[in-house]
């Protein structure tokens, strides 16, 4: 299982982990409560439709910020912005070199 994390904060949970397409990977996500205040920029990152910019914090648009951790061995790898799907509970993201 990996945790999703934003700085040193759980956001989420993500087990079901398989490579996708290319560059992306996929899996499940179970938010934690520590994401409540989140969602909606988690949805304005996948709603293609939205093209209206939002004055989010700024660290959350960094994608230095966010990375995934192996509950097993502690190891940190940093992502690229997570596309969070809500409806579904999935989640794509790209490894930063």
């Amino acid at each position: 299982m990996l945790e999703l994390l934003y700085y040193d904060t759980i956001v989420g949970y993500v087990s079901k982990v398989l490579h996708d397409d290319g560059a992306w990977f996929t899996g499940d996500i179970e938010l934690s409560s520590a994401s409540d205040d989140m969602r909606s920029f988690f949805e304005y990152l996948v709603d293609e439709n939205d093209i209206v910019e939002i004055k989010w914090p700024p660290g959350w648009i960094d994608e230095n910020n966010w990375s995934l951790r192996d509950t097993e061995s502690s190891a940190i790898r940093g992502i690229s912005l997570p596309a969070i799907y809500l409806d579904d509970g999935s989640i794509y993201w790209r490894w930063r070199e």
